[in-house]
């Protein structure tokens, strides 16, 4: 558990201690008081994410670096650089397709788990590489479909 981690859970508890009991407050002048430091705690608590998250520098993993969510582990295993024509040989394009696979480990303790939201992006440094929708199709045209991140895996199993 980071620090941010811990201090949201300790203004969570104490805003909600603090509401539960503004109804026995709200005859006196403490009901408003609460409220107003309520919301200044909170601002400060968001102004200093969004400061420490603008920031924050980025991080660049190596290859084979496990990074873990909970009890899920990914890692970039292979990166390989292909013209664009390696599966679209109609195209005349000087375009580079990035293949990048992802290893995917469960070390979890009895049922099965998935990471709903995730999403791999590529960043080359200036910008963010966005995927050929064309590309992905011939892809998995000849390699057959790549296993979703989002995927269900058992525990102790390993995708390559």
């Amino acid at each position: 558990m980071t620090l941010s981690e811990l201090i949201f859970i300790l203004l969570f508890l104490g805003s909600l201690i603090s509401l539960l009991l503004s109804p026995f407050l709200r005859g006196t002048g403490a009901f408003r008081k609460i409220l107003v430091a309520l919301v200044f705690v909170w601002g400060v608590y968001f102004a200093i994410l969004a400061v420490t998250d603008v920031l924050r520098v980025q991080e660049v993993f190596n290859v084979g670096e496990d990074q873990c969510f909970d009890e899920i582990c990914f890692a970039v295993s292979d990166v390989q650089t292909l013209p664009e024509q390696a599966f679209i040989p109609a195209s005349n394009s000087a375009s580079r397709l990035y293949i990048v696979k992802i290893r995917v480990t469960s070390h979890s303790r009895g049922r099965a788990q998935a990471e709903g939201g995730l999403r791999g992006r590529l960043f080359d440094g200036d910008a963010y590489i966005n995927v050929s929708e064309t590309a992905q199709k011939a892809y998995d045209a000849q390699h057959g479909e790549s296993p979703r991140l989002t995927q269900r895996i058992i525990p102790g199993e390993r995708r390559p």
